[in-house]
């Protein structure tokens, strides 16, 4: 892949901040990507140049972040039913393992889930807390894009209709459903890439 751009100059670095249930055995290929494009990986949230935000991890972002760019995918937003877009966002990112016949990688996704919720009970806590609210974190110096998926549910809301009229976003709809990052990983590497080198 190309890394023109990011060679000559200091190498940016990107932060993953994960959703409900979700942590760095589901990232493995995105982050092998990341690396052939000149990124590097780093877990200090606080200091990364770009945070790469997933599911319920939009709203995980700390306050005094210095990033410069912030790519919300799969925000899950306010909903008049949370029950009713749960039931939804199973089946989708079900159907969607058996049309790309890949059964195998959803049941390896649904063991990952088990484990980081057996891991990391305080911060799933924390994000049920939240859930009530469903507020971006945005940090005032970045650049936002936010990436929604054909068949995710969770973005869908009249709280979506609001953040395009409200703020000076990039927004971007791709196929598949809310696990779709962690299934083809070459369509966001590629949008993540592209952004980083025009950081400056």
């Amino acid at each position: 892949m190309v890394t023109t751009g990011l060679a000559d100059k200091k190498k940016p670095t990107y932060a993953i901040s994960y959703g409900f249930l979700g942590g760095p055995a589901h990232s493995r290929r995105l982050r092998s990507m990341l690396h052939k494009q000149g990124l590097l990986p780093t877990r200090n949230l606080q200091e990364a140049d770009i945070i790469i935000a997933h599911s319920a991890g939009c709203w995980l972002i700390p306050s005094g972040s210095s990033a410069r760019l912030v790519i919300f995918i799969g925000m899950p937003l306010a909903q008049a039913n949370r029950g009713k877009a749960y039931r939804q966002a199973n089946i989708s990112n079900f159907t969607n393992s058996c049309k790309d016949l890949k059964l195998f990688s959803w049941i390896t996704g649904v063991c990952l889930d088990w484990y980081y919720a057996l891991i990391q009970p305080r911060r799933n806590w924390t994000i049920i807390r939240r859930s009530r609210r469903a507020v971006p974190s945005v940090v005032p110096t970045a650049a936002h894009i936010f990436i929604s998926n054909r068949y995710d549910p969770w973005p869908k809301s009249e709280q979506l209709d609001k953040l395009i009229r409200s703020k000076e976003w990039t927004f971007v709809e791709f196929p598949g459903s809310h696990e779709d990052i962690w299934r083809h990983p070459e369509r966001y590497a590629s949008i993540i890439s592209h952004y980083a080198r025009l950081l400056g």
